[in-house]
Protein backbone atom coordinates (compact mmCIF):
# COMPACT_ATOMS: atom_id res chain seq x y z
CA UNK A 1 0.00 0.00 0.00
CA UNK A 2 0.96 3.50 -0.90
CA UNK A 3 2.37 4.22 3.37
CA UNK A 4 4.15 1.20 3.19
CA UNK A 5 6.09 2.15 -0.26
CA UNK A 6 6.75 5.42 1.32
CA UNK A 7 7.77 4.22 4.32
CA UNK A 8 10.49 1.88 2.31
CA UNK A 9 11.46 5.15 0.54
CA UNK A 10 12.69 7.09 3.43
CA UNK A 11 14.42 4.24 5.22
CA UNK A 12 17.97 2.82 4.59
CA UNK A 13 16.89 -0.98 4.21
CA UNK A 14 13.73 -3.21 3.70
CA UNK A 15 13.40 -5.70 5.97
CA UNK A 16 11.57 -8.83 6.08
CA UNK A 17 11.01 -11.59 8.89
CA UNK A 18 10.85 -15.26 6.57
CA UNK A 19 11.95 -18.65 7.86
CA UNK A 20 12.37 -18.07 11.49
CA UNK A 21 14.97 -15.48 10.52
CA UNK A 22 15.21 -11.27 9.68
CA UNK A 23 16.38 -10.82 6.13
CA UNK A 24 17.45 -7.43 5.24
CA UNK A 25 18.04 -5.69 1.98
CA UNK A 26 19.92 -2.26 1.05
CA UNK A 27 17.32 0.07 -0.78
CA UNK A 28 19.93 0.81 -3.38
CA UNK A 29 20.21 -2.97 -4.27
CA UNK A 30 16.55 -4.08 -4.66
CA UNK A 31 14.77 -1.84 -5.88
CA UNK A 32 12.09 -3.78 -6.93
CA UNK A 33 11.39 -4.09 -3.12
CA UNK A 34 10.74 -0.02 -2.86
CA UNK A 35 8.42 0.05 -6.06
CA UNK A 36 6.15 -2.12 -3.68
CA UNK A 37 6.21 -5.32 -6.18
CA UNK A 38 6.92 -7.54 -3.23
CA UNK A 39 3.15 -8.64 -1.95
CA UNK A 40 4.16 -11.22 0.37
CA UNK A 41 6.84 -12.19 2.97
CA UNK A 42 7.19 -15.34 0.41
CA UNK A 43 7.62 -13.15 -2.31
CA UNK A 44 10.29 -11.26 -0.52
CA UNK A 45 12.06 -14.65 1.03
CA UNK A 46 12.36 -15.60 -3.03
CA UNK A 47 13.77 -12.38 -4.01
CA UNK A 48 17.35 -12.44 -3.53
CA UNK A 49 19.45 -8.80 -3.69
CA UNK A 50 20.23 -7.15 -6.60
CA UNK A 51 23.51 -5.65 -6.42
CA UNK A 52 25.95 -5.93 -3.31
CA UNK A 53 26.04 -3.12 -1.07
CA UNK A 54 29.63 -2.90 -0.98
CA UNK A 55 29.58 -0.97 -4.18
CA UNK A 56 29.89 1.81 -2.65
CA UNK A 57 33.70 1.70 -2.13
CA UNK A 58 34.63 3.30 -5.49
CA UNK A 59 32.12 6.36 -4.89
CA UNK A 60 34.19 6.82 -1.66
CA UNK A 61 37.20 6.50 -3.11
CA UNK A 62 36.49 8.63 -6.29
CA UNK A 63 35.32 11.17 -4.04
CA UNK A 64 38.20 11.12 -1.73
CA UNK A 65 40.48 11.76 -4.59
CA UNK A 66 38.84 14.62 -6.32
CA UNK A 67 38.60 16.26 -2.64
CA UNK A 68 42.37 15.75 -2.48
CA UNK A 69 42.80 17.16 -6.17
CA UNK A 70 40.27 20.46 -5.40
CA UNK A 71 42.09 21.38 -2.08
CA UNK A 72 45.51 21.11 -3.79
CA UNK A 73 44.35 23.21 -6.47
CA UNK A 74 42.96 26.33 -4.22
CA UNK A 75 45.73 26.49 -2.34
CA UNK A 76 48.25 27.20 -5.62
CA UNK A 77 47.89 31.25 -5.42
CA UNK A 78 47.94 30.98 -1.58
CA UNK A 79 51.66 29.20 -2.19
CA UNK A 80 52.59 31.97 -4.64
CA UNK A 81 51.48 34.74 -2.95
CA UNK A 82 54.79 35.97 -2.07
CA UNK A 83 56.06 35.65 -5.80
CA UNK A 84 53.14 37.75 -6.72
CA UNK A 85 53.70 40.50 -4.79
CA UNK A 86 57.15 40.72 -5.52
CA UNK A 87 57.20 40.00 -9.69
CA UNK A 88 53.75 41.54 -10.35
CA UNK A 89 54.11 44.08 -8.05
CA UNK A 90 50.79 43.80 -6.68
CA UNK A 91 49.47 45.67 -3.32
CA UNK A 92 48.90 42.91 -0.30
CA UNK A 93 45.13 44.72 -0.39
CA UNK A 94 45.06 43.80 -4.22
CA UNK A 95 46.20 40.27 -2.97
CA UNK A 96 43.60 40.17 -0.84
CA UNK A 97 40.80 40.67 -2.79
CA UNK A 98 41.42 38.59 -5.58
CA UNK A 99 41.57 35.74 -2.80
CA UNK A 100 38.06 36.84 -1.41
CA UNK A 101 36.52 36.62 -4.55
CA UNK A 102 37.37 32.63 -4.66
CA UNK A 103 34.95 32.12 -1.31
CA UNK A 104 32.39 34.44 -2.61
CA UNK A 105 32.06 32.01 -5.61
CA UNK A 106 32.31 29.18 -3.26
CA UNK A 107 29.67 30.26 -1.20
CA UNK A 108 27.50 30.41 -3.93
CA UNK A 109 27.22 27.31 -5.41
CA UNK A 110 27.24 24.86 -1.97
CA UNK A 111 23.92 25.47 -1.84
CA UNK A 112 23.16 24.86 -5.55
CA UNK A 113 25.56 22.58 -6.31
CA UNK A 114 23.51 19.86 -3.47
CA UNK A 115 20.34 21.04 -5.07
CA UNK A 116 21.02 19.98 -8.79
CA UNK A 117 22.92 16.97 -6.82
CA UNK A 118 20.01 15.33 -5.00
CA UNK A 119 19.06 12.04 -6.35
CA UNK A 120 15.13 12.54 -7.42
CA UNK A 121 12.56 10.22 -7.02
CA UNK A 122 8.91 11.86 -7.82
CA UNK A 123 6.43 9.48 -6.35
CA UNK A 124 6.45 5.67 -5.69
CA UNK A 125 5.17 5.34 -9.66
CA UNK A 126 8.50 6.83 -11.33
CA UNK A 127 10.04 3.86 -8.74
CA UNK A 128 7.45 0.84 -10.44
CA UNK A 129 10.20 0.59 -13.23
CA UNK A 130 12.78 -1.53 -12.27
CA UNK A 131 14.64 -0.81 -16.49
CA UNK A 132 17.89 0.37 -15.97
CA UNK A 133 17.12 3.69 -17.73
CA UNK A 134 14.91 4.60 -14.88
CA UNK A 135 17.47 3.67 -12.04
CA UNK A 136 19.86 6.02 -14.04
CA UNK A 137 17.87 8.75 -14.56
CA UNK A 138 17.39 9.10 -10.53
CA UNK A 139 21.50 8.87 -9.82
CA UNK A 140 23.12 10.19 -12.75
CA UNK A 141 23.30 13.87 -11.23
CA UNK A 142 25.84 13.98 -8.64
CA UNK A 143 27.76 11.42 -11.33
CA UNK A 144 28.08 13.89 -13.32
CA UNK A 145 28.59 17.29 -11.19
CA UNK A 146 31.35 15.69 -9.70
CA UNK A 147 33.64 15.31 -11.74
CA UNK A 148 32.68 18.25 -14.10
CA UNK A 149 33.63 20.19 -11.37
CA UNK A 150 36.98 18.95 -10.56
CA UNK A 151 37.82 19.53 -14.57
CA UNK A 152 36.44 23.08 -14.54
CA UNK A 153 38.32 23.69 -11.20
CA UNK A 154 41.53 22.60 -13.18
CA UNK A 155 40.97 24.53 -15.77
CA UNK A 156 40.25 27.71 -13.99
CA UNK A 157 43.76 26.88 -12.25
CA UNK A 158 45.92 26.42 -15.08
CA UNK A 159 44.53 29.71 -16.13
CA UNK A 160 45.37 31.74 -12.83
CA UNK A 161 49.28 32.68 -13.79
CA UNK A 162 47.89 34.10 -17.39
CA UNK A 163 45.35 35.98 -15.57
CA UNK A 164 47.32 37.14 -12.96
CA UNK A 165 50.05 38.46 -15.03
CA UNK A 166 48.21 39.87 -18.28
CA UNK A 167 44.88 40.53 -16.33
CA UNK A 168 46.44 41.84 -13.36
CA UNK A 169 44.18 42.24 -10.31
CA UNK A 170 40.86 42.42 -11.93
CA UNK A 171 41.46 39.65 -14.36
CA UNK A 172 42.62 37.40 -11.65
CA UNK A 173 39.68 38.41 -9.16
CA UNK A 174 37.40 37.03 -11.91
CA UNK A 175 39.26 33.55 -12.35
CA UNK A 176 39.36 32.93 -8.88
CA UNK A 177 35.85 33.71 -8.67
CA UNK A 178 34.58 31.07 -11.29
CA UNK A 179 37.24 28.54 -9.15
CA UNK A 180 35.50 29.03 -6.05
CA UNK A 181 31.92 28.40 -8.01
CA UNK A 182 33.43 25.44 -9.57
CA UNK A 183 34.59 23.83 -6.83
CA UNK A 184 31.38 24.75 -4.26
CA UNK A 185 29.48 21.95 -6.53
CA UNK A 186 32.14 18.99 -5.85
CA UNK A 187 31.50 18.24 -2.12
CA UNK A 188 27.70 18.89 -2.31
CA UNK A 189 28.15 16.43 -5.37
CA UNK A 190 30.41 14.22 -3.11
CA UNK A 191 28.25 13.82 -0.26
CA UNK A 192 24.91 13.53 -2.48
CA UNK A 193 26.91 10.44 -3.45
CA UNK A 194 27.73 9.12 -0.29
CA UNK A 195 23.79 9.44 0.69
CA UNK A 196 22.55 7.55 -2.17
CA UNK A 197 24.61 4.65 -2.46
CA UNK A 198 26.44 4.05 1.17
CA UNK A 199 24.24 2.01 4.20
CA UNK A 200 23.25 4.29 7.21
CA UNK A 201 25.88 2.67 9.47
CA UNK A 202 28.70 3.69 7.16
CA UNK A 203 27.75 7.14 6.46
CA UNK A 204 29.75 9.26 9.05
CA UNK A 205 33.16 6.59 7.98
CA UNK A 206 32.91 7.50 4.44
CA UNK A 207 32.12 11.06 4.64
CA UNK A 208 35.27 11.30 7.01
CA UNK A 209 37.14 9.72 3.95
CA UNK A 210 36.02 12.35 1.85
CA UNK A 211 36.77 14.78 4.17
CA UNK A 212 40.25 13.86 4.90
CA UNK A 213 41.00 13.86 1.05
CA UNK A 214 40.59 17.56 1.47
CA UNK A 215 43.03 17.73 4.11
CA UNK A 216 45.50 14.93 2.39
CA UNK A 217 45.19 17.26 -0.79
CA UNK A 218 46.21 20.46 0.87
CA UNK A 219 48.77 19.39 2.76
CA UNK A 220 50.53 17.34 -0.72
CA UNK A 221 50.51 21.20 -2.60
CA UNK A 222 52.55 22.75 0.25
CA UNK A 223 54.94 19.75 0.15
CA UNK A 224 55.58 19.74 -3.25
CA UNK A 225 55.58 23.15 -3.15
CA UNK A 226 58.44 23.27 -0.75
CA UNK A 227 60.51 21.20 -3.16
CA UNK A 228 59.91 22.80 -5.93
CA UNK A 229 60.87 26.37 -4.38
CA UNK A 230 64.31 24.80 -3.05
CA UNK A 231 65.02 22.95 -6.49
CA UNK A 232 68.55 23.99 -8.12
CA UNK A 233 66.78 24.22 -11.59
CA UNK A 234 66.26 27.57 -12.34
CA UNK A 235 63.00 26.37 -14.79
CA UNK A 236 61.28 24.42 -12.23
CA UNK A 237 61.78 27.02 -9.40
CA UNK A 238 60.43 29.82 -11.15
CA UNK A 239 57.58 27.29 -12.27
Amino acid sequence: DAPSVQRYIRSDHVSFFARGKLTTYCLIDAPRIVAGKVGSRREAEMLPPLRSSSGYASWVTASSVAAAISYADRGTSAIAASGILSDLKWSVSELASVQGTFFLGYSVTQVIGGILSEPRVTSAIDLASDTDAKEDSVTAAYRTILPTSLLLTGVATLAFPAAATFGGPPAAAVDRLFLGMFEGALLPAAMAGLADTVPGDKRATTSSAVIAGCYVGSAFAFASAAVLFSSTNVFISNW
